[in-house]
């Protein structure tokens, strides 16, 4: 798999990209853009981390961003069970039923304090599985 990730965006690469393997299964991709800020930087490198991905036909979410010279890194929001069952406004036990589930994202790291999950990952899973409420049907009046 990750020889596949590999030629699929080597061939995507194109001027002041560069992209980088870890040994570990990490991919740091390189931008190189002038901006008038960190966050115009951290948007444009979005963008184009989400075309590069498009055109690799890839599903991939970066979990961190850096932006130079500052070098602020830009991490992404996790959550574990107690912040997922708030968000849900459910138990800690509906939660541990419900991350058994098949549609449930996958966890980005597993810790001693249980799974962490991406926060956007969780709240895309929310509006995916909820379903609209039927309406009440109102009382026939005499």
């Amino acid at each position: 798999m990750y020889d596949v990730v590999r030629q699929k965006l080597s061939g995507e690469v194109c001027d002041k990209t560069s992209i980088e393997f870890s040994d570990g299964g990490d991919i740091a991709i390189t931008f190189e853009t002038a901006a008038s800020g960190a966050a115009e930087a951290t948007r444009l490198a979005l963008e184009r981390f989400t075309r590069l991905m498009l055109s690799a036909g890839l599903v991939l979410e970066p979990y961190a961003i850096r932006t130079y010279p500052s070098g602020n890194e830009v991490g992404p929001s996790l959550v574990g069970t107690s912040e997922i069952a708030e968000i849900l406004d459910v138990t800690k036990a509906r939660v541990s039923q419900l991350i058994r589930s098949d549609t449930f994202p996958a966890p980005v790291a597993r810790l001693a304090m249980g799974p962490v999950y991406l926060d956007s990952a969780v709240r895309s899973y929310v509006r995916r599985a909820r379903r609209p409420s039927r309406p009440r049907r109102q009382p026939l009046l005499p």
